[in-house]
């Protein structure tokens, strides 16, 4: 009966385990940023700096729909 409640608890651990790192790319993955004069109005980016048109710094986007914005993956600079 130990050895099963063991196997039991172990299989928990792994599973609460791969649901917390699961959990983690996902959140990273939906962050972007976006010109505040929307120059690009369609446009995001993937990590901050700043607009390649008016050359403000890009702020972060909480919600966005990202059926009607494409993210693009830009290099700090």
């Amino acid at each position: 009966m130990k050895i099963k409640n063991r196997t039991i608890k172990t299989v928990m651990i792994v599973f609460i385990t791969i649901i917390g790192f699961v959990s983690c790319t996902n959140r990273s993955s939906k962050i972007a940023y976006q010109c505040p004069m929307e120059c690009q109005k369609d446009t995001a980016y993937s990590k901050s700096g700043k607009c390649p048109i008016c050359e403000m710094e890009l702020i972060e986007l909480n919600q966005f729909d990202s059926t009607k914005i494409t993210i693009l993956n830009n290099q700090n600079k």
